[in-house]
């Protein structure tokens, strides 16, 4: 019997995700879902006994936190204690594969034993890296690397994710549109390889790692919101004048758009700007309404007022302060292709 060990913190639907995928495509071998909660400080979204008794899981609650070895290790002594002589340690945001084909497909395609290493050879999700734990067969788009008894399947996967063998990948790979890394290239990558220890101790290191980045991910997840939400309610305050106190002595702004009314007037008969025959002036009533005046008009807009600000302050139309310019699309014979033109500014860019 395969025991399969999955360890918890936090994530529970990528938990539940993992043990769907494992019931969806069960290995060929009876096998036992062990999950083991490392003291995750939130509940599941979902009934948690529903999902243990539908998938018959042996499931354990750690009383604190020990951290991603120890915490396997109790997944691990509690499936050598139900007989297991097999054991897979599958990291909680695996999902198993859906694709399978016929034994006479198996046959027939390249054989991949169990641990090997896969990596994109094409396309553009070049490089991305993969890791299997049960036998199968892969497309002529993946490299694969098999297992072998001297270097650790795990390590060469850490490894082929890395930066370094990334940058390998892309640097050897056709300069195309459509990216290819060819067999022969592939087989020249440099790869570094330890002592056997220290491959061991490496990958052990690095999952312990990885769970703290893990712990780190979900904590800036939740960190970003809080920003956003908290930038959000900093320019709220800002433009309803209640991020800082009043002084009831400063010139209004009445004043100031006076005076770019005074401004206009005087480009107006300069010849220099045309007169904005919908020029929009918005003020208070003696009722306390606002209204806006467009040409010979006067309109009540109290409906449009999304919200009463300090005395002081004033609602214009964004014409009335500013020129307003739309950009436009270019040929491509307008584009400078030396990087030494004049900017041109598009919406991705800000």
């Amino acid at each position: 019997m395969i025991g399969i060990v999955i360890l918890n913190y936090r994530n529970w639907q990528d938990t539940l995700r993992c043990i769907q995928s494992i019931a969806d495509n069960p290995p060929q071998e009876k096998y036992q879902i062990i999950l083991v909660d490392n003291a995750s400080p939130n509940a599941p979204e979902f009934d948690l006994r529903d999902i243990i008794e539908k998938y018959d899981i042996v499931y354990i609650q750690n009383e604190k936190n020990k951290g991603y070895n120890a915490g396997n290790n109790v997944g691990i002594a509690r499936a050598l204690e139900l007989g297991c002589d097999a054991i897979l340690i599958s990291n909680n945001d695996v999902c198993f594969s859906e694709d399978t084909v016929s034994e006479k497909g198996y046959k027939n395609g390249r054989i991949l034993p169990v641990y090997s290493v896969l990596v994109t050879c094409i396309g553009a999700t070049i490089g991305k890296t993969g890791y299997i734990r049960n036998s199968g067969i892969c497309n002529q788009q993946i490299n694969a690397i098999l297992p072998n008894t001297f270097i650790l399947p795990e390590y060469t996967y850490f490894c082929m994710c890395s930066e370094f063998e990334q940058q390998q990948i892309w640097t050897n790979s056709s300069a195309t549109t459509l990216p290819i890394l060819n067999k022969s290239k592939f087989d020249s990558l440099f790869f570094p390889v330890p002592p056997k220890a220290q491959q061991t101790s490496t990958v052990e290191r690095i999952k312990e790692l990885l769970h703290f980045v893990e712990i780190i991910q979900q904590e800036k997840r939740t960190l970003q919101e809080t920003i956003k939400l908290t930038k959000s309610k900093i320019l709220d305050l800002a433009i309803r004048g209640k991020l800082v106190p009043q002084d009831p002595n400063d010139e209004p702004a009445s004043v100031l758009l006076e005076r770019i009314r005074t401004e206009k007037e005087e480009l107006i008969k300069q010849g220099k700007i045309k007169r904005d025959k919908k020029e929009s002036i918005i003020f208070r009533g003696d009722d306390n309404s606002y209204y806006e005046k467009v040409g010979n008009k006067v309109n009540c807009i109290d409906e449009e007022i999304p919200f009463e600000f300090p005395e002081g302050w004033a609602f214009i139309r964004l014409n009335t302060a500013w020129e307003l310019i739309s950009g436009r699309d270019l040929s491509p014979s307008e584009y400078n292709d030396k990087n030494d033109g004049i900017p041109y500014i598009r919406c991705k860019q800000f």
